[in-house]
């Protein structure tokens, strides 16, 4: 997926499960119309990748996949940043 540009997330538009408004730093993306609430967990899988500063995230491509999470004494679905580069398959080490 391509970061087209982020925001502060919306009172109206992102609102998880339980009707409260997430938290976290929405994407925006230039494939789709959808918005993606980037968590603690992925939002540092991003800045790994591209740096802290979402300003700079505009343009660069990610990897998305499935995961498991625990939460409390459940274990539930999630999707995880790929820490890896979209354009070369490698991780951010290996740059």
């Amino acid at each position: 997926m391509t970061i087209k540009s982020w925001e502060y997330p919306d009172a109206k538009k992102d609102k998880g499960g339980d009707g409260k408004t997430m938290e976290g730093t929405v994407l925006l993306f230039a494939e789709t119309p959808k918005r993606f609430v980037a968590n603690v967990t992925n939002y540092k899988s991003i800045a790994n990748l591209y740096g802290a500063d979402p300003d700079k995230w505009a343009g660069k491509k990610i990897t998305m996949k499935p995961a498991k999470t625990k939460f409390g004494r459940q274990t539930m679905d999630c999707i995880r940043i790929a820490n890896i580069d979209p354009e070369t398959g490698r991780a951010p080490e290996a740059f």
